[in-house]
Parts: C-alpha cells; structure tokens; sequence
C-alpha cells in the first residue's frame, strides 16, 4: 500500500463519536453527585469520641483503606495519637496525606491475621460499645 492510498483511507475514516448525555440525564447526574457530597461531607463532619475496645465501622462512602471493608469491623486500640498528615509515607501530593490519622485500629486482615493501623477517626463510626 503506498503513501497515497494510506492518505485516502485517513481521509474517509468517520468522525469520532463522542458519549455526550442527555442534558436532562447530565443534569440529574450532577444532582445525584452533589447529593452525595453534601451526604459524606454531612457524615464526615460529625465527630465521635473513641474509646480503646470500641467496635467501629467504616462510614457510608467515606472508605479509603484496603481493610476493613464496609460491613466489617475493627476494634479501636489507640486513640489520642498524633493525628498529623502522614505526608512522609503518602507524599505531599497524595490524597492520602492530608488524612488525620488519630487512631488506630486492629483488623483481621485477608489472610486472617490481627494487624493495626492507622486511620482518620472522622471517617469512621461506632457499631457496639
């Protein structure tokens, strides 16, 4: 095939079609979305007090660790710990560096082990205790 033909081909090729919504499907969208941030933001903003032997969950929609998963508890171990942004482990242009991190929280992890770590306690909320 020569440089001609290969001109030729590009030249017929239709034009890209792009996924643009219905305004009116596009419009309850970004009603929906805004209903959500206004709910997490709601949720985020409610501050609870922890005390070690608390059994907590994550939040709706505020979930940003690996474990536990929604539905799945944790046991408070510390609280009152620095809640510095961890921004030396994450990076100062990470999501996760402005994160608190005021306390800790044990796990059963996927292979079924008792392991700690440290989350941001606006995040979560009590189940029992």
């Amino acid at each position: 095939m020569n440089l001609a033909s290969l001109l030729e081909m590009q030249d017929q090729k239709p034009e890209p079609q792009f996924d643009v919504p219905d305004p009116d499907i596009r419009a309850a969208r970004v009603d929906q979305r805004i209903e959500q941030l206004t709910e997490c933001f709601t949720s985020f903003s409610e501050i609870q007090v922890f005390e070690p032997g608390d059994i907590v969950e994550w939040k709706p929609g505020l979930k940003i660790s690996r474990y536990p998963e929604y539905g799945e508890p944790a046991i408070v171990t510390q609280v009152g710990i620095n809640g510095l942004p961890d921004v030396e482990s994450h990076g100062p242009g990470s999501a996760y560096a402005n994160e608190r991190y005021d306390i800790i929280l044990a796990v059963i992890d996927g292979e079924g082990d008792f392991s700690q770590h440290r989350f941001d306690s606006r995040r979560l909320r009590k189940v029992i205790g």
